[in-house]
């Protein structure tokens, strides 16, 4: 082993160098600091939510119900309204987190976002009007729910690596 300031040969039990009194780190303490320092950690990403988000973000773009009044058909998107923002900023919030490896904050958004939805938008009708679920709803629902699945099997997975890393020491 060599000390990382002078360059001279220490022992492996040196903590200080015998040379120039620098301290020795050892290669462990190097990967420990190394893996601390990463905020980034692409082993932790989780793609498949992250996807599932992207789809979010797309389905309020679609058509995301129709309207019947009187007849005349009319299709909708989430775009622009109040509650197209907020899935929007959800979805965004999902990727970030998904990106990040923070698969229980994901999970958490894909569940905010199916609630937002779901307790307010319904089919239905009347004789005037009738309201139909469109493309981007269904897209919307499908995305959301991956996203929780996706999620949640990358907190599991990252739980079972840690636990394993433990046992390994």
């Amino acid at each position: 082993m060599f000390c990382a300031e002078c360059g001279k040969e220490v022992k492996d039990t040196d903590y200080v160098c015998p040379n120039c009194g620098a301290p020795i780190k050892r290669e462990e303490e190097i990967k420990t600091e190394k893996e601390k320092k990463k905020f980034f950690d692409k082993d932790k990403m989780n793609i498949p939510a992250m996807v599932a988000c992207g789809l979010v973000i797309l389905s309020t773009e679609m058509t995301f119900y129709r309207v019947t009044l009187l007849g005349a058909p009319m299709n909708m998107s989430m775009a622009g309204t109040p509650d197209g923002t907020i899935i929007t900023v959800l979805a965004i919030l999902g990727l970030l987190t998904a990106l990040l490896g923070r698969n229980g904050l994901t999970e958490s958004v894909g569940v905010l976002e199916l609630l937002i939805v779901f307790a307010k938008y319904r089919a239905g009708g009347n004789a005037y009007a009738s309201v139909a679920h469109g493309t981007g709803y269904y897209l919307f629902a499908v995305s959301s729910i991956a996203i929780i699945i996706t999620a949640a099997k990358g907190y599991k997975e990252q739980k079972a690596k840690k636990k394993a890393k433990i046992q390994n020491k």
